[in-house]
């Protein structure tokens, strides 16, 4: 276990009284499995000492630590190759209380973790200079992880401008998403909606 591992587990960490630490819920997921899934889980949590959330928590880690990410041509060679992983990405690009930073982060250094709406959301924002360029950087320039920006894209967002036009944004991603046939761009799009 790393020291940053030790931090983020210390931060999550909320002891009660003497003897007891409980961790701090970030997220919720409700699964449905079937009966041998559970039973496993639950064996699986026994057999080790672990709770069940332990036991689901560490083993999708495990497969995070083992699927190889592919990163944007803008970030910096560092995080590409094969000891870059998605579990790397997704812990690098995690900015709390800011879910479509978050998504932009990840479109840069692992996108086949964004759903395809998703996707196509991002790429919207960021193909979008004239009505998402700001002052919000999405990676800070100490984190030296955009090293080959180019021109046609925005690194920098106007967050108000993007939660503003999210619900055309997400509109935008759902046609996009049922109509794999037809790729205007997020303007054409507008222009198209206006129309009507």
């Amino acid at each position: 276990m790393s020291v940053y591992d030790v931090a983020i587990l210390l931060k999550s960490v909320e002891v009660r009284g003497r003897f007891m630490a409980v961790r701090k819920k970030a997220e919720t997921i409700h699964l449905r499995v079937s009966a041998i899934s559970k039973a496993c889980l639950e064996g699986l949590a026994n057999a080790m000492g672990k709770t069940s959330t332990r036991v689901l928590e560490d083993l999708i880690a495990e497969a995070a630590e083992s699927c190889v990410a592919d990163a944007d041509g803008a970030v910096d060679e560092r995080f590409s190759g094969e000891d870059w992983t998605l579990l790397k990405a997704l812990k690098l690009a995690q900015i709390p209380d800011e879910p479509i930073l978050k998504k932009l982060r990840t479109y840069f250094l692992a996108d086949r973790a964004l759903s395809p709406k998703d996707k196509f959301l991002v790429e919207a924002i960021l193909w979008s200079p004239d009505s998402f360029s700001g002052e919000t950087d999405i990676f800070l320039e100490s984190e030296g992880v955009i090293k080959n920006p180019d021109e046609y894209r925005v690194f920098k967002v106007d967050l108000n401008a993007i939660n503003n036009m999210m619900p055309s944004l997400e509109d935008y991603a759902e046609f996009r998403f049922k109509n794999k046939l037809v790729s205007p761009s997020y303007r054409e799009y507008m222009m198209m909606v206006e129309k009507k």
